[in-house]
């Protein structure tokens, strides 16, 4: 039985509790592992009674405040305990934590480290530089897996050798599989899901887009699920004072934590829009594919991989509402469009991002690893 740690404390972000837990949690229900994630206490974590419920949880102190050294300091107590260590993103924290756990375990034994990047267009111009950077080079060298989510960054960091360092391409998924949604249970609903009105998220983009929208098609809905930012209130007060007739056809859902009536959000949908100006991978995309949503996103690499480059959906360019409304209209008048591809986006989607398929991927390489010991 292979022990693995994920250490999350280097991810600032409560929410990628879920995210984040995916993959141990199939490792240890599918694979025989016994994992653990470690994190600093941020709040509470309710995935972990839900959808990885069984899953091991280790908090340790902030003693420092500073991720990296906490980190560090439960690693050098606790090493002996795990044969597997994963941390995310690229940073100089999450690199030498990796180094440090495996310069311990040669103390001890064979330890393997797994570094999933997470990443973001800006990694295609990531650079050595001085002798920090050499250093760098050099304990990115040692890591054993590395793996990015997106086919375009993954022949990208390869082709150019930019890590210096072979990446594995290892896509993010949806679980569990769900029972085929058809075109007939669904709505006139146009669905948008995340954190409202953050500058990432550019939900004012999707507002502008549907006011023009709506001229044309009158029974459709838009609806927002997800927390709202303060600021952005006054903008949605705005807007339904510049568009009394949109009062009860752009709907604020808030945040939705029970994960059936999030489900049931999906379900009823015919489009999934996200307007995000940046994102490493977007797994609302993901869900929205399970629930047999057309896709329309910006022109975001995860956006190309999850469409089939358009096929299953349609991209459009950051900030341009104008642009997204014409597509709105255009899937929308196409219901023949709209009915084939309910059905056939969720087979793309089980046939090429289900964590269970995902994950079995990962246990090769670190079978792969095991075997050259």
């Amino acid at each position: 039985m292979i022990r693995a740690l994920t250490v999350f404390a280097l991810c600032e972000n409560v929410h990628l509790t879920k995210d984040v837990g995916m993959i141990p949690y199939i490792l240890q229900k599918d694979f025989d592992y016994d994992c653990t994630i470690a994190s600093y206490s941020n709040g509470d974590y309710p995935s972990l009674e839900t959808d990885v419920k069984g899953l091991k949880h280790t908090l340790f102190a902030k003693k420092t405040n500073n991720p990296t050294i906490d980190s560090l300091l439960f690693i050098c107590s606790n090493f002996r305990k795990y044969d597997l260590l994963q941390a995310y993103h690229l940073t100089r924290g999450s690199v030498l934590i990796l180094s440090v756990f495996k310069l311990l375990k040669k103390l001890d034994k064979k330890g393997i480290t797994y570094l999933k990047l997470d990443a973001g267009e800006e990694l295609k111009d990531f650079k050595y530089q001085g002798i920090t950077g050499r250093i760098f080079r050099f304990l990115i060298s040692k890591i054993d897996i590395i793996s990015t989510e997106t086919k375009e960054l993954y022949e990208t960091l390869n082709a150019n050798n930019i890590l210096q360092k072979k990446v594995n391409y290892i896509p993010n998924g949806f679980y569990p599989k769900s029972e085929a949604i058809r075109y007939e249970e669904k709505q006139n609903i146009i669905l948008t899901v995340g954190r409202i009105g953050t500058q990432q998220k550019a939900s004012e983009i999707l507002l502008k887009a549907f006011s023009f929208f709506y001229q044309y098609n009158k029974d459709w809905i838009l609806e927002f699920v997800g927390p709202i930012e303060d600021h952005f209130k006054e903008t949605i007060e705005t807007f339904y004072r510049e568009h009394p007739d949109l009062v009860n056809q752009v709907k604020f859902h808030g945040n939705i934590s029970n994960k059936v009536l999030l489900k049931n959000k999906y379900d009823a949908a015919k489009l999934f829009v996200l307007t995000s100006r940046w994102e490493s991978f977007g797994l609302v995309l993901l869900e929205a594919m399970n629930s047999g949503c057309t896709i329309i996103s910006t022109d975001l690499m995860s956006a190309k991989d999850v469409t089939d480059n358009g096929l299953y959906g349609e991209k459009f360019k950051i900030d341009d509402y104008q642009a997204l409304s014409e597509i709105l209209l255009r899937k929308a008048n196409d219901e023949e469009y709209l009915r084939n591809n309910t059905l056939a986006i969720q087979e793309y989607a089980k046939k090429k991002f289900y964590w269970p398929d995902i994950v079995k991927q990962i246990n090769d390489l670190i079978e792969s690893e095991l075997s050259r010991n």
